[in-house]
Protein backbone atom coordinates (compact mmCIF):
# COMPACT_ATOMS: atom_id res chain seq x y z
CA UNK A 1 0.00 0.00 0.00
CA UNK A 2 3.08 2.20 0.86
CA UNK A 3 4.18 1.54 -1.99
CA UNK A 4 1.46 2.15 -4.20
CA UNK A 5 1.14 5.66 -2.91
CA UNK A 6 4.89 6.37 -3.73
CA UNK A 7 4.37 5.31 -7.03
CA UNK A 8 1.63 7.10 -7.98
CA UNK A 9 2.82 10.30 -5.88
CA UNK A 10 6.15 9.34 -8.48
CA UNK A 11 3.54 9.28 -11.42
CA UNK A 12 1.89 12.64 -10.67
CA UNK A 13 5.55 14.24 -10.01
CA UNK A 14 6.76 13.03 -13.23
CA UNK A 15 3.54 14.65 -15.32
CA UNK A 16 3.76 17.71 -14.14
CA UNK A 17 7.48 17.91 -14.49
CA UNK A 18 6.98 17.13 -18.12
CA UNK A 19 4.10 19.52 -18.44
CA UNK A 20 5.82 22.53 -16.94
CA UNK A 21 8.79 21.68 -18.86
CA UNK A 22 7.48 21.76 -21.98
CA UNK A 23 7.68 24.46 -24.30
CA UNK A 24 6.57 25.18 -27.87
CA UNK A 25 9.04 24.94 -30.64
CA UNK A 26 7.55 28.02 -32.10
CA UNK A 27 8.95 31.81 -31.15
CA UNK A 28 5.96 33.45 -32.44
CA UNK A 29 3.32 34.51 -29.91
CA UNK A 30 0.01 33.16 -30.33
CA UNK A 31 -1.69 35.98 -31.07
CA UNK A 32 -0.15 38.99 -32.95
CA UNK A 33 -2.24 42.16 -32.24
CA UNK A 34 -1.90 45.44 -33.87
CA UNK A 35 -1.30 48.49 -31.91
CA UNK A 36 -0.28 51.57 -33.03
CA UNK A 37 1.00 53.30 -35.94
CA UNK A 38 4.72 53.61 -35.10
CA UNK A 39 5.84 57.56 -35.52
CA UNK A 40 8.33 58.24 -38.81
CA UNK A 41 11.81 57.42 -38.22
CA UNK A 42 12.50 61.29 -39.02
CA UNK A 43 9.62 62.46 -36.67
CA UNK A 44 8.05 63.94 -39.50
CA UNK A 45 4.86 63.85 -41.75
CA UNK A 46 6.91 63.51 -44.20
CA UNK A 47 8.82 61.24 -42.50
CA UNK A 48 5.45 59.23 -42.90
CA UNK A 49 5.36 58.76 -46.29
CA UNK A 50 9.29 58.06 -46.46
CA UNK A 51 8.65 55.29 -44.18
CA UNK A 52 5.50 54.16 -46.76
CA UNK A 53 7.62 54.19 -50.28
CA UNK A 54 6.73 50.65 -50.84
CA UNK A 55 2.64 50.88 -50.29
CA UNK A 56 2.47 54.41 -52.08
CA UNK A 57 5.29 52.77 -54.91
CA UNK A 58 7.33 55.76 -54.78
CA UNK A 59 9.98 55.59 -58.37
CA UNK A 60 13.54 55.90 -57.06
CA UNK A 61 12.85 60.17 -58.04
CA UNK A 62 9.92 60.52 -56.07
CA UNK A 63 11.43 59.12 -53.03
CA UNK A 64 14.87 60.99 -53.56
CA UNK A 65 12.21 64.18 -53.47
CA UNK A 66 10.41 63.46 -50.57
CA UNK A 67 13.59 62.63 -48.78
CA UNK A 68 14.80 65.99 -49.48
CA UNK A 69 11.51 67.77 -48.31
CA UNK A 70 11.44 65.57 -45.55
CA UNK A 71 15.50 66.62 -44.55
CA UNK A 72 14.66 70.70 -44.74
CA UNK A 73 11.91 70.41 -42.86
CA UNK A 74 13.32 68.48 -40.21
CA UNK A 75 15.70 71.45 -39.95
CA UNK A 76 12.79 73.64 -39.66
CA UNK A 77 11.16 71.91 -37.30
CA UNK A 78 14.62 71.75 -34.77
CA UNK A 79 14.82 75.62 -34.91
CA UNK A 80 11.21 75.54 -33.80
CA UNK A 81 12.36 72.78 -30.79
CA UNK A 82 15.17 75.21 -29.93
CA UNK A 83 13.23 78.06 -28.84
CA UNK A 84 10.48 75.53 -27.16
CA UNK A 85 13.86 73.92 -25.04
CA UNK A 86 15.06 77.43 -24.87
CA UNK A 87 12.12 79.04 -22.97
CA UNK A 88 11.36 75.72 -20.68
CA UNK A 89 14.52 76.19 -18.83
CA UNK A 90 15.89 78.98 -17.38
CA UNK A 91 19.58 79.61 -17.74
CA UNK A 92 22.01 78.11 -15.53
CA UNK A 93 23.56 80.43 -12.68
CA UNK A 94 26.77 81.44 -13.73
CA UNK A 95 28.79 81.67 -10.35
CA UNK A 96 28.02 81.37 -6.32
CA UNK A 97 25.14 82.82 -6.04
CA UNK A 98 25.84 86.85 -4.33
CA UNK A 99 23.04 88.32 -1.84
CA UNK A 100 21.86 90.81 -3.89
CA UNK A 101 20.82 94.25 -2.80
CA UNK A 102 18.07 96.27 -3.03
CA UNK A 103 17.04 97.82 -6.78
CA UNK A 104 18.08 94.49 -7.89
CA UNK A 105 22.15 95.79 -7.74
CA UNK A 106 24.74 93.30 -6.11
CA UNK A 107 26.01 93.98 -3.09
CA UNK A 108 28.92 95.90 -4.59
CA UNK A 109 26.54 98.21 -6.36
CA UNK A 110 26.44 96.82 -10.17
CA UNK A 111 23.19 96.94 -11.62
CA UNK A 112 21.67 94.68 -14.14
CA UNK A 113 20.47 96.97 -17.26
CA UNK A 114 17.07 96.29 -18.75
CA UNK A 115 16.29 94.33 -21.72
CA UNK A 116 16.68 96.71 -24.98
CA UNK A 117 13.03 98.39 -25.95
CA UNK A 118 11.21 95.99 -28.03
CA UNK A 119 13.32 92.89 -27.11
CA UNK A 120 10.22 91.16 -25.21
CA UNK A 121 8.41 91.39 -28.79
CA UNK A 122 11.03 89.18 -30.22
CA UNK A 123 10.37 86.19 -28.01
CA UNK A 124 7.53 84.21 -29.35
CA UNK A 125 4.85 82.44 -27.03
CA UNK A 126 4.18 78.56 -27.53
CA UNK A 127 1.24 79.02 -29.62
CA UNK A 128 2.95 81.29 -32.33
CA UNK A 129 5.37 78.38 -32.60
CA UNK A 130 3.15 75.66 -32.76
CA UNK A 131 1.45 77.98 -35.88
CA UNK A 132 4.69 77.92 -37.44
CA UNK A 133 5.17 74.21 -36.92
CA UNK A 134 1.73 73.51 -38.32
CA UNK A 135 2.09 76.20 -41.27
CA UNK A 136 6.04 74.01 -41.72
CA UNK A 137 4.12 70.91 -42.09
CA UNK A 138 1.20 72.13 -44.32
CA UNK A 139 4.06 73.31 -46.60
CA UNK A 140 5.96 70.41 -47.07
CA UNK A 141 2.40 68.49 -47.46
CA UNK A 142 1.69 70.41 -49.97
CA UNK A 143 5.07 70.30 -52.04
CA UNK A 144 4.85 65.91 -51.27
CA UNK A 145 1.49 66.18 -52.87
CA UNK A 146 2.85 68.18 -55.71
CA UNK A 147 5.72 65.37 -56.23
CA UNK A 148 3.05 62.32 -56.20
CA UNK A 149 0.36 60.90 -58.79
CA UNK A 150 -3.16 61.36 -58.14
CA UNK A 151 -3.31 57.59 -57.42
CA UNK A 152 -0.60 57.90 -54.76
CA UNK A 153 -2.15 60.87 -53.30
CA UNK A 154 -4.94 58.85 -52.00
CA UNK A 155 -3.21 56.19 -50.66
CA UNK A 156 -0.86 58.76 -48.58
CA UNK A 157 -3.96 60.56 -47.46
CA UNK A 158 -5.28 57.29 -45.99
CA UNK A 159 -1.71 56.32 -44.42
CA UNK A 160 -1.13 59.81 -42.85
CA UNK A 161 -4.99 60.01 -41.34
CA UNK A 162 -3.91 56.14 -39.95
CA UNK A 163 -1.15 57.80 -38.56
CA UNK A 164 -3.14 60.77 -36.57
CA UNK A 165 -2.55 63.42 -38.85
CA UNK A 166 -5.47 65.12 -40.45
CA UNK A 167 -5.72 65.99 -44.02
CA UNK A 168 -8.23 67.66 -45.55
CA UNK A 169 -9.54 66.52 -49.01
CA UNK A 170 -10.57 69.92 -50.54
CA UNK A 171 -7.75 71.75 -52.01
CA UNK A 172 -6.55 75.20 -51.73
CA UNK A 173 -7.95 78.00 -52.86
CA UNK A 174 -6.62 81.74 -52.53
CA UNK A 175 -9.22 84.33 -51.93
CA UNK A 176 -9.67 87.20 -53.83
CA UNK A 177 -8.51 89.95 -52.55
CA UNK A 178 -10.24 92.01 -50.12
CA UNK A 179 -12.39 89.09 -49.37
CA UNK A 180 -12.69 88.20 -45.60
CA UNK A 181 -10.02 84.40 -45.02
CA UNK A 182 -11.96 81.88 -44.47
CA UNK A 183 -12.39 80.08 -41.21
CA UNK A 184 -8.89 78.45 -40.27
CA UNK A 185 -8.85 74.81 -40.17
CA UNK A 186 -6.74 72.54 -38.14
CA UNK A 187 -6.42 69.73 -41.23
CA UNK A 188 -3.51 69.85 -43.04
CA UNK A 189 -3.41 70.19 -46.73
Amino acid sequence: MIVDRLAVTLAVCVVCAVAACHSSTSTAPAHVTSGPALPPSSGTVIGILVDEATTLHLRDDQLDQLRAIDAALVVRNDRIDGEVRDGEHPAAPRGPRRHQSGMGGSAKGRMVPPPPPGARDLIRNPQQLQDERTSNNREALTQAFAILDPDQTSVARRLLEDHGVPVSSEPATTPEPGADPPPASPALP
